[in-house]
């Protein structure tokens, strides 16, 4: 039997894999505010403020195409795994809906076949461990799971 505390017995009859090694992360961006005809458009736009619950349905903010164009935020279609990198580190969100992202959001891109609900429940058990040890975005490749 292998004692919880000892990672090096656990490591050999466990595997251990970093979030990394799960999932490729795509950032966000913000059109200038500045431009007005960037935030006339149709186009969700997601933020920290609409990654509540589990499943992304609207958001409060749109954007234009050239606003997409002209920025450095990305698509997340419908289906997809939203992670939350800033303000609250680790909250996942599954967007029903294709939606542009802000830069405190990352596009969470399976490596694994799996089912996207198995994944977001994956990320939601370690959330709390993702807010304890946050210092920046890079944090979340390193963080290691037991599958």
């Amino acid at each position: 039997m292998v004692e919880i505390g000892d990672k090096k017995k656990l490591k050999s009859v466990w595997p251990f894999y970093s979030l990394g090694d799960i999932f490729t992360f795509k950032g966000g961006g913000t059109p200038s505010k500045r431009i007005v005809e960037y935030w006339e458009g149709n186009i969700p736009w997601a933020s920290i403020k609409d990654i509540k619950g589990e499943t992304l349905e609207s958001t409060i903010d749109h954007i234009s195409q050239k606003g997409v164009e002209n920025s450095s935020t990305s698509i997340a279609d419908a289906g997809s795994l939203i992670l939350a990198t800033r303000i609250s580190p680790g909250r996942p969100i599954i967007t029903n809906i294709r939606t542009a992202i802000n830069q405190d959001l990352k596009i969470a891109i399976p490596k694994v076949d799996a089912d996207i609900q198995f994944l977001f429940y994956l990320l939601k058990s370690i959330e709390d461990k993702v807010i304890k040890i946050s210092s920046g975005t890079t944090v979340f490749t390193a963080i290691k799971l037991s599958i």
